[in-house]
């Protein structure tokens, strides 16, 4: 009897197409067990920022295709960022649920402290003068600290410290029982004040001679501040002398002059080197020529830091002493 050749693997064709869906979905085989990990769950989370009543949250979530926020105040929200304005001052737990498309999900709580009073400030210095800025919200009375021993209750005060230095500023925001404080170091900076060499010319006419200008030393009358006192008596004589200055700074030039005019001196001029006019006027007639007298000068530099003190000859004989600058 003849037996007829069958194909196993034609034969079985339809047990080859759904082996390896067998072997997938299979738990076990051969000893091993096959797990499924879904590496791409849903991860709610989210930040946010409040001014006044109003929270702008910030979505943070990761895999996920939908978004609900509860505010705690019985309002709700489908939006993937939203802005929320509360109605009431309070503390607010804000709950986000982020989902997927595979009905899985994550949530993500935090407590927001709304309509409470939250206290910030800016400042402009101005060497030892400082302007804030009170930046506030929710506050209805302040108390600044400047760290120096004064204090404040003044909405945007103009403070001047005493002495250059790092201070801890503080400001409290206060509204009925609640409030805020927030602190800043600042360094304020002294006024920059400058350095006349040789002020009173008793090392002779050192520092005060440049461009090839002369002038003479004199003892008579009796200078205000040591033996000698520049003089100038005839076309030509002038001293001049510069110096380091602090920009944009109020100074006061203080000497001492005596005259053989009752009318008039010399000419003084402070210039900077940018080449403004910084002061331009007459040293002065003084009531006798035997007793000097003390002048002031008044002037603010721009942005150049070195200005240029001359002093000259007028067409009357004078003499200047003892020069100090604040």
């Amino acid at each position: 009897m003849k037996h007829k050749k069958v194909n196993w693997m034609k034969k079985n064709r339809w047990l080859l197409l759904f082996l390896p869906v067998f072997v997938l979905a299979g738990c076990e085989i051969d000893g091993y067990t096959y797990l499924s990990v879904d590496n791409n769950l849903p991860a709610a989370k989210y930040s946010y920022a409040v001014d006044g009543y109003t929270v702008d949250l910030k979505n943070e979530s990761s895999n996920a295709t939908s978004y609900l926020w509860d505010f705690g105040d019985g309002t709700t929200s489908t939006e993937k960022s939203p802005e929320h304005v509360y109605q009431a001052k309070g503390k607010y737990v804000i709950t986000l649920t982020a989902s997927d498309n595979n009905n899985k999900s994550d949530k993500y709580v935090e407590e927001a402290a709304i309509g409470f009073p939250y206290a910030s400030f800016t400042y402009i210095a101005d060497k030892l003068n400082v302007t804030f800025n009170n930046t506030s919200k929710n506050a209805s009375s302040y108390l600044w600290d400047f760290g120096d021993g004064v204090t404040t209750e003044e909405d945007n005060p103009v403070h001047d410290f005493q002495e250059e230095g790092m201070y801890t500023v503080s400001l409290t925001a206060i509204d009925g029982t609640d409030e805020n404080t927030y602190s800043e170091s600042i360094y304020v900076y002294g006024k920059f004040i400058p350095v006349i060499l040789n002020p009173s010319f008793e090392d002779g006419k050192e520092y005060w001679q440049e461009d090839g200008n002369n002038f003479n030393t004199s003892g008579s009358p009796a200078p205000p501040d040591g033996n000698k006192a520049a003089k100038c008596a005839s076309v030509g004589n002038y001293i001049i002398q510069t110096f380091e200055v602090g920009e944009y700074t109020d100074y006061i030039l203080r000497y001492f002059t005596v005259s053989k005019s009752k009318d008039k001196g010399g000419v003084i001029t402070i210039t900077d080197s940018d080449g403004h006019m910084l002061y331009d006027g007459d040293t002065g007639g003084t009531p006798d020529s035997k007793t000097y007298v003390e002048r002031t000068v008044k002037f603010k530099t721009q942005g150049s830091t070195s200005v240029r003190l001359k002093v000259a000859y007028n067409g009357v004989e004078f003499r200047v002493d003892y020069f100090t600058i604040d």
